[in-house]
């Protein structure tokens, strides 16, 4: 029996201690440090009191106050899911059992989970290697900084929950949305984002917040799981926020700009094609482009990638615009040259320049 145990204590720590000794390396925030030494040492303790006989006796008990020292620190930093009253940032859950404090990818800021996500995402996939790892780091770390300055920011915390679930399968769509609405004089345009694969990332909102208080606009960004908006309820994930924004007396519902990112393009279009005549303008961004059929409601489209594009292949994107333009959609295809798949980041100026006059 305690060889048995021995080896579930060496497993446990295989498997944990990697990840737990990364993020607490990788981590900017001390809660995400905490965490991974907290992680690491709940990991580490049962081994240590099991050979505890045969070494110092003192190691159990370290362990024990360190995973003891940082839960408390993991735990005062928990956001609390609600910002100040009045704050322009929000996050609204419309099922249950909405915000989740004390999951991890709320304990862990999302700042840290993603630092994490490029320290080892060149093991497990082979499209991003260390440069596209770096890239990613220096076109969100700026974003992630500033969100962790805003007491508002951190409060919403994160959805990466939901990815999470979506990903390994189980329930996760709990009718999520992050909004940033500025304080105005008059109702507010909607600008209406779908996230791509790997989940709602905070980043988004505060990447958009930018166009939105130049432009006096309202973002509005879905949560669907993972992003995989092609099966079913992606459509009618997107009529439960639009109902629940229709209550608020702020927005303008009657001037929606619908905008997708990659898979989220694919759910954008779709919805467009569900809804004809619903949006104002339908903007898709290095787009997977499922070509549902968008010339019934004639809603102006535009396509927006990069021809240094490694995920969707330029080629691909210009096809698929040659045959929506011959089915009669109004289309306006934008090449940004040297951009890559990230282009969201990387030339946020010129997806703003093409996104701020359909709201004029």
């Amino acid at each position: 029996m305690r060889a048995v145990l021995g080896i579930l204590c060496g497993a446990a720590l295989a498997l944990v201690g990697p990840l737990a000794g990364l993020l607490a390396w990788h981590a900017e925030t001390r809660a995400g440090r905490a965490a991974g030494l907290t992680a690491f040492a709940l990991a580490a303790w049962p081994g240590a009191w099991m050979l505890a006989r045969r070494t110092s006796r003192r190691v159990p008990g370290v362990l024990a106050a360190v995973a003891c020292g940082g839960l408390a620190v993991v735990l005062a930093d928990a956001p609390s899911g609600t910002p100040a009253p009045g704050a322009a940032v929000r996050s609204e859950f419309l099922g249950q059992p909405g915000f989740a404090r004390y999951s991890p990818f709320n304990l862990v800021p999302e700042i840290d989970q993603v630092r994490l996500g490029a320290a080892i995402a060149p093991d497990f996939a082979a499209r991003v290697d260390p440069s596209k790892s770096g890239r990613i780091l220096d076109l969100t770390m700026p974003l992630y900084r500033a969100i962790q300055a805003d007491p508002d920011y951190r409060a919403i915390g994160s959805a990466m929950d939901g990815a999470f679930a979506d990903l390994f399968g189980l329930p996760f769509d709990r009718g999520h949305y992050f909004a940033y609405v500025p304080r105005a004089s008059s109702r507010l345009p909607v600008l209406l984002f779908l996230h791509g694969s790997g989940g709602n990332f905070v980043s988004y909102l505060k990447c958009w917040q930018q166009l939105a208080d130049r432009e006096g606009i309202a973002v509005v960004c879905p949560s669907f799981g993972f992003g995989r908006w092609s099966r079913a309820g992606g459509v009618a994930a997107i009529d439960r926020v639009l109902a629940h924004l229709a209550a608020d007396p702020a927005l303008d519902l009657d001037r929606v700009v619908l905008a997708g990112l990659s898979s989220g393009a694919a759910g954008a279009a779709r919805v467009a094609a569900a809804h004809p005549g619903r949006f104002r303008a339908l903007v898709l961004i290095s787009p997977v482009l499922a070509e549902p059929d968008l010339s019934a409601g004639q809603v102006p489209l535009t396509v927006i990638h990069g021809d240094a594009d490694e995920v969707i292949p330029p080629e691909h994107v210009a096809a698929a615009c040659a045959r929506l333009a011959a089915a009669g959609v109004r289309l306006r295809r934008v090449v940004v040259p040297g951009e890559d798949h990230f282009l969201l980041f990387g030339a946020r100026e010129r997806v703003f320049a093409e996104v701020a006059p359909l709201f004029r």
